[in-house]
């Protein structure tokens, strides 16, 4: 259980972060000049709601719905399940919803690439060097 729990708290909070630096892309893209450092309190009160939130779900799935969401996975690691496919939710759903949220940064940044030839130097920087960060985040994922 410890093993399952530690993997879902690590894991989605990896690709939690992920999501939040390509919503971070987004708002920095609508506003280049827009200092986001205000956000970075809401980006970890998010991350490390839904990250304890799910973990505590699975820990207490058992007394929850009489059985056990951990165990063995397709991979023979221990996770969730691979006998409990709504529970794989717990981490699916998360990653889904932040590959919506990176295929529509990187559509967003091609379509105002141009915007970005007028922004200061350091921003663009930051934007390019974020965007990045999200590309490889899609292409790991995808790969798998």
């Amino acid at each position: 259980m410890i093993q399952a729990m530690w993997t879902q708290f690590w894991g989605l909070g990896s690709v939690s972060w992920n999501g939040v630096i390509s919503f971070n892309i987004m708002v920095l893209l609508r506003n280049p000049f827009m200092n986001t450092k205000s956000y970075v309190t809401m980006y970890h009160l998010y991350v490390w709601t839904i990250t304890i939130t799910t973990t505590l779900l699975l820990a207490f799935s058992e007394p929850l719905t009489g059985t056990k969401a951990y165990g063995v996975t397709v991979d023979g690691t221990c996770w969730i399940s691979s006998s409990s496919p709504w529970w794989q939710l717990l981490f699916l759903a998360p990653l889904i919803f932040y590959f919506i949220i990176s295929f529509a940064c990187f559509l967003s940044a091609c379509t105002r690439a141009r915007m970005l030839s007028d922004a200061k130097n350091k921003t663009r920087m930051r934007v390019i060097r974020m965007l990045l960060f999200s590309v490889v985040f899609v292409s790991i994922w995808v790969s798998i």
